[in-house]
C-alpha cells in the first residue's frame, strides 16, 4: 500500500484474460485491476524475497499485455505494471517487442509439440 498510497485507484471486478497461441492458453491474471483517473490498469504482485529475472518479468508483462488485447481489455503496455513489493520497484511494459513475443509463441509451439508425449509416456 506504501507504493500505490497517493494513487486515486478504483479497484475493479478482475478480469481472466488468457493468451492464445495455436493449441497453447496460458493464464495472464493480474492480482489486481484498477482504473486510476480514467486509465485501467492490470497489476501483478511479485511478494518473493527474491529478487525477480528481469527477463521473467518482462515475459509476464509482455503475456498479459497480449492477452489484454485479445480479450479486449483496453489497457496500453505501460498499463501493464508487475510490482516487486519487496524492493518497492515498479516494472511497466513496453510499447513493441516484436522478437519477445516470437520468442513466446516459439516456446507455445515447443510447449504444443512435446505435450502429447509427456501424457503419452505417464
Amino acid at each position: 500500500m506504501a507504493h500505490f498510497s497517493k494513487n486515486k485507484f478504483v479497484i475493479l471486478e478482475n478480469p481472466k484474460p488468457k493468451y492464445l497461441h495455436g493449441e497453447v492458453e496460458v493464464s495472464a491474471t493480474p492480482d489486481l485491476y484498477v482504473d486510476e483517473e480514467g486509465k485501467r490498469r492490470l497489476i501483478k504482485l511479485d511478494f518473493n524475497s527474491a529478487q525477480p529475472d528481469v527477463e521473467v518479468v518482462n515475459i509476464i508483462l509482455k503475456v498479459m499485455h497480449e492477452a489484454a488485447i485479445m480479450n479486449e481489455l483496453a489497457v496500453q503496455p505501460k498499463d501493464v505494471i508487475y510490482l516487486d513489493v519487496s524492493r518497492q520497484t515498479q516494472y511497466v511494459g513496453s510499447k513493441l517487442n516484436k522478437k519477445l513475443k516470437k520468442d513466446i509463441d516459439a516456446a507455445c509451439d515447443t510447449i504444443a509439440d512435446i505435450w502429447p508425449k509427456i501424457k503419452q509416456s505417464s
